[in-house]
């Protein structure tokens, strides 16, 4: 691995090792100070399943019957909602630089288990998240909320009705 070139640089050729790091690094920022997030994580599939159709259909996006359970169940377009959610999460430099930190941090560790975060699930933590709390030492707030249109308008082509 390149440490000098960004993980956001490389987000399209990333292993499925190193996607997953990412994945998790991304769930840590984004859940650390949010309860209700944390418990999205851990979720398992079906109820995560029907917890990301609930949350995207109140926020105006049309699911298609199963789509959901489709996106939950196949890896290959978990791996492109994955691809589209962290796409739209860095385009906020200061999320974009605490998540490739938490990266960094993860990468340099001898384990290789990074856990299930999965794209429909990093979709859900966003859909659940009000703010997100960075640069801890300085306690600089993100309100998420154009964050969270920007995914939305990116990931609306995975539900289709």
């Amino acid at each position: 691995m390149n440490e000098t070139t960004s993980v956001w640089d490389r987000l399209d050729s990333l292993s499925e090792q190193e996607l997953d790091a990412l994945l998790v690094a991304a769930a840590s920022v984004l859940a650390e100070d949010d309860q209700e997030a944390q418990q999205a994580v851990v979720m398992p599939p079906g109820p995560a399943a029907r917890e990301l159709r609930s949350e995207l259909e109140g926020a105006g996006v049309e699911v298609a019957d199963g789509a959901a359970e489709g996106l939950v169940e196949d890896e290959a377009r978990s791996r492109e909602l994955a691809l589209a959610t962290l796409r739209e999460l860095a385009k906020q430099p200061e999320l974009a630089a605490e998540i490739e930190q938490a990266y960094q941090e993860r990468s340099r560790m001898m384990a290789f288990d990074f856990g299930l975060i999965t794209g429909p699930v990093l979709l859900l933590l966003v859909l659940k998240l009000k703010r997100v709390k960075i640069k801890k030492g300085e306690g600089l707030d993100v309100e998420f909320y154009e964050a969270k249109g920007d995914v939305l308008g990116a990931v609306r082509t995975f539900f289709g009705a």
